[in-house]
């Protein structure tokens, strides 16, 4: 069917897209681990916490957090898409063509709550502005 290789083909490409955003934005070095006499020791990916002695190195840019941003949502379209896919497979078997449409706006539904709610609940590192130690 169009509509299963459609879904399916958005499916992998929102993966793919979703997994180079969250690659660039773990392999930007906004922090860093420094010594008590403020030596340098190493830095570390946005994601990673520090575990002691670690400094708030720069905010990170915007152009960061909207990766992450995108990351988040990539993550709700392709669980829309994945949902309304095994709710087709039970619609096709059972011949429920008309539930097809319904099955994708439900999914559609939770997708878009999952893209407003998420993200407020969930910030990405960084957000909440520089602090001295952490």
């Amino acid at each position: 069917m169009v509509e299963n290789f459609t879904s399916r083909f958005i499916a992998v490409l929102g993966a793919v897209i979703a997994i180079i955003f969250l690659t660039v934005g773990i392999t930007s070095d906004v922090w860093a681990k420094r010594s008590t006499k403020d030596v340098f020791l190493e830095s570390e990916g946005l994601f990673r916490r520090c575990a002691s002695e670690c400094s708030y190195v720069q905010q990170p840019s915007d152009w960061r957090q909207s990766i992450f941003y995108l990351t988040y949502t990539m993550s709700a379209i392709l669980v829309v898409l994945y949902v309304g896919q095994i709710l087709s497979i039970f619609i096709i078997y059972f011949r429920w063509p008309t539930l097809y449409s319904f099955s994708y706006f439900v999914a559609a539904t939770l997708g878009f709550l999952i893209i407003i709610i998420y993200p407020s609940k969930v910030k990405p590192t960084g957000t909440e502005g520089p602090h001295d130690v952490w």
